[in-house]
């Protein structure tokens, strides 16, 4: 048997909403891995003394220049850029936050061995890419919109840097770089050279996941000819951006798409024929005639999902565990995914300084414990005071510094662990809705004045419901009211007839 016209009209605007919901709905269960480039871009201006005239230039990346000068200066940065880009060069649009930290670097080297390292200056900053990727849709995931926000007002940059240590500025001189080689080497004149660069750390945010990328970027080699302490000549080099290929795993990556692209013209679409149908008088007697089957129908369905639909206000609570730095005998080093590090001292004093952020909305709460570990005896124990968190509401933090005495005539290693706990207090009698989780977020092995270290941060994601029953029951008292009221007016109509 075939439809008729309008019932085949009606039938494919049901198929067209149908799909316009399913579809999304089959995407918000997908992981989508986007390729982007991940640009640092640091200048700095080279300065010089020309006709007792100061001059100076940003140089270009990949660019060299001579200078036969009296005096050469590098100043402070002119600018840092640290963005993400798509393959064809534009802004990134993701659901992410960019936390970045940079540390200046200068070294000496002379045989092509690094006689001089000194820490200068950090910059911290941050940026966002999720409000453009969120703007423009009718439904997004809330809880991941609300971690992202969360973050962004919670961790800033400046909370990062440690405020113990005083840096100096990044400017330097040939005069300065002359008196330090000659202190170390003795050397009257010759030649020698110095490398500036950067050590990156940059933390990528995304509600499910840290993504951490490492990197020491160089910025500029010199090489400098000297007569005592008079500078003969310099070549400079400046190195180009630095660009590195970054492969993210996106949740709801094409969901969002899709909303931002077809979901509001469709439904727009489906609104407008709806208008249309009920108003030709073709489609309007489908609708009259069969009002009483699509009643009952719709009843059942929501009486079904005032059992099964969880409905409420959405939560979402989560704890970010970070080594802020290290110091070793009061001299900061930058965290860093991969480091390694020579000392001169026989001894040394290595503190370690941790901190955490956290979110905590009820009824989904996170419990943290930071415990530093030292290796005795092939066995690890407990080197100092846990950092704890516990399940208070609302957003805090908290820092700690441990220290460590480091003998490079013995083997040491450290270890820094993370245990968390997530509950939901919503159901706190019930064991089975805790979670309990480990972590190693820091690594440390000291040996023979070498000090290697591997580091990885550390979210904790704990979200859900907060039930709201009166949902539920409004849905199941409309469901009951559809169905009795078209089966009162199916029971009437053969009665009607009867009395007639």
């Amino acid at each position: 048997m075939f439809l008729s016209k309008p019932a085949a009209l009606w039938l494919i605007l049901l198929i067209v909403l149908t799909l316009n919901f399913t579809i999304p709905l089959t995407l918000l269960n997908f992981t989508t891995t986007i390729e982007c480039n991940l640009i640092i871009d640091l200048k700095y201006l080279v300065t010089w003394l020309e006709e007792g005239k100061w001059n100076g230039i940003t140089l270009p990346g990949g660019e060299k220049l001579v200078l036969k000068t009296s005096v050469l200066e590098i100043t402070s940065t002119c600018g840092h850029h640290v963005l993400l880009l798509k393959n064809n060069g534009e802004s990134a649009s993701l659901p992410v936050t960019v936390l970045y930290i940079l540390c200046s670097i200068i070294e000496i080297k002379y045989n092509s061995k690094v006689i001089y390292q000194q820490y200068f200056d950090i910059v911290a900053s941050s940026r966002n890419y999720y409000k453009k990727y969120y703007s423009g849709s009718i439904v997004v995931p809330i809880q991941e919109k609300l971690m992202l926000e969360t973050a962004e007002y919670l961790i800033k940059p400046e909370d990062l840097i440690p405020s113990q240590i005083k840096f100096k500025s990044t400017s330097v001189n040939s005069s300065y770089l002359i008196s330090v080689f000659r202190n170390i080497t003795g050397l009257n004149k010759g030649e020698f050279n110095v490398t500036i660069s950067y050590n990156a750390l940059v933390y990528i945010i995304h509600p499910y996941r840290v993504y951490v990328y490492s990197h020491k970027i160089p910025m500029y080699d010199i090489k400098i000819t000297y007569n005592k302490s008079k500078l003969i000549e310099a070549e400079v080099y400046s190195y180009k951006p630095h660009i590195a290929k970054l492969r993210l795993n996106i949740p709801n990556f094409y969901f969002i798409k899709y909303m931002k692209t077809y979901f509001n013209y469709i439904l727009a679409f489906s609104i407008i024929l709806t208008i249309i149908y009920l108003i030709y008088s073709e489609t309007r007697k489908i609708v009259l005639k069969y009002w009483i089957i699509a009643a009952i129908v719709a009843g059942i369905v929501l009486v079904v999902l005032s059992f099964t639909l969880r409905v409420g206000i959405c939560r979402l609570s989560y704890a970010l565990i970070l080594i802020k730095g290290l110091y070793i005998d009061e001299e900061f080093i930058p965290p860093s995914n991969v480091s390694y590090f020579k000392t001169r001292n026989i001894n040394s004093t290595l503190a370690i300084e941790a901190c955490y952020f956290i979110s905590n909305s009820y009824p989904y709460s996170i419990n943290v414990y930071v415990n530093p570990y030292v290796k005795n005896n092939s066995r690890f124990i407990f080197a100092g005071r846990a950092l704890c968190a516990k399940s208070m509401s609302g957003a805090y933090s908290a820092y700690i510094i441990w220290r460590v005495l480091l003998n490079y005539s013995k083997t040491t290693e450290i270890r820094v662990d993370t245990s968390y706990i997530k509950f939901d207090l919503f159901f706190e009698p019930f064991k089975d809705r805790q979670h309990y989780g480990e972590s190693t977020i820091m690594y440390i092995k000291c040996s023979k004045n070498e000090i290697h270290i591997t580091y990885t941060p550390l979210l904790i994601v704990n979200y859900g419901t907060l039930p709201d029953s009166h949902v539920n029951t409004i849905l199941a008292i409309a469901g009951s009211f559809l169905v009795s009221l078209a089966l009162a007016k199916r029971i009437s109509e053969p009665l009607k007839k009867q009395n007639y």
